[in-house]
C-alpha cells in the first residue's frame, strides 16, 4: 500500500517557457486540494425502463492551496502575476501527488484572495482550473 501523508502534495508553476518549463516551488504552502471532474450528459431514454442514463463528456482538473504570503518567494509571485495577466493567459503547472505522481498541464487562475488579520500572519487562497489536457505520469 503506498499511502502518503498531505504534506508531500505539493503544486509548482512554471516559471520558465513553455519549451523549456521550470517548475517552481509555490513557497508558503500548507493545504492542497485536487479535484477531478466528469461533465455529464442525461442520454435517458424511454427504453431506459424509468432508471436515468448519462454519458461522460468532458474532463477538468481544478486544484486549490492556501498557504503564507511570502511576496520574496519566486513561485508565489508568478501564482499572483497571472492575475495581472492577459485573461486568456494560462499557465503551466505541476502537482506532485505524495506517492509520487506528477499531474501537468495548462492552468487558469480562478482566484488567489489575500488575508489580512489582524493578529496572525498573512495567507492566501488559490484556486487553478484545467485548459486543455493533463497529463498524470
Amino acid at each position: 500500500m503506498a499511502v502518503g501523508i498531505g504534506v508531500n502534495g505539493i503544486l509548482k508553476i512554471n516559471t520558465g517557457t513553455d519549451a523549456s518549463p521550470t517548475y517552481t516551488l509555490i513557497g508558503g504552502q500548507r493545504n492542497a486540494k485536487v479535484n477531478m471532474n466528469n461533465k455529464t450528459v442525461d442520454i435517458t431514454t424511454k427504453g431506459n425502463f424509468g432508471w436515468a442514463d448519462s454519458l461522460n463528456t468532458v474532463r477538468d482538473i481544478s486544484i486549490e492551496v492556501d498557504g503564507l504570503v511570502d511576496e520574496l518567494d519566486a513561485g508565489f509571485l508568478a501564482l499572483e502575476q497571472m492575475f495581472w495577466s492577459p485573461p486568456a493567459a494560462g499557465k503551466k503547472f505541476q502537482f506532485l501527488t505524495p506517492g509520487g505522481r506528477t499531474v501537468t498541464g495548462s492552468f487558469m487562475l480562478d482566484g488567489i484572495p489575500e488575508d489580512f488579520p489582524y493578529a496572525d500572519a498573512v495567507g492566501y487562497k488559490a484556486s487553478i482550473k484545467s485548459k486543455g489536457v493533463i497529463v498524470l505520469a
